[in-house]
């Protein structure tokens, strides 16, 4: 989980003393939104929106058939793994990140299993890009 404030840094030094928390908070206060350039909002099986200075795209969740759903447990963290890896291979590809993460998370609700996913399964249903 990540949460960005656009309080301003000193507020946040308050709040984290007070709190008593030993770790940074991220401010994106000034210069204003240069921390948050893209922002991803996933809402499970229907999809997931990237909103950016460029665009503001819905992706429409992949559709798996009744009877190979078992689980959504996992399926958040298996979009951001997902997600991030595809971006390290190619950080230009946002899109191309977000249809690989949801397809990781589509394959995660296959299973009983967190983190289970067999990445095979992952890479048919990207591959397939059948929503």
């Amino acid at each position: 989980l990540l949460a960005i404030s656009c309080d301003p840094m000193y507020s946040l030094k308050a709040y984290a003393e007070k709190e008593g928390y030993k770790f940074s908070l991220l401010a994106d206060f000034w210069p204003h939104g240069e921390v948050a350039k893209n922002v991803l909002i996933t809402s499970g099986k229907f999809g997931v929106a990237l909103k950016n200075d460029s665009q503001h795209t819905w992706y429409p969740a992949y559709t798996l058939p009744k009877e190979r759903f078992k689980s959504s447990v996992g399926a958040g963290d298996s979009f951001v793994a997902g997600f991030t890896m595809s971006l390290d291979v190619d950080p230009e590809a946002l899109g191309r990140a977000v249809r690989f993460g949801m397809a990781c998370a589509a394959a995660q609700c296959e299973t009983f299993e967190p983190g289970n996913l067999i990445k095979s399964r992952a890479l048919e249903i990207f591959e397939s890009g059948k929503v």
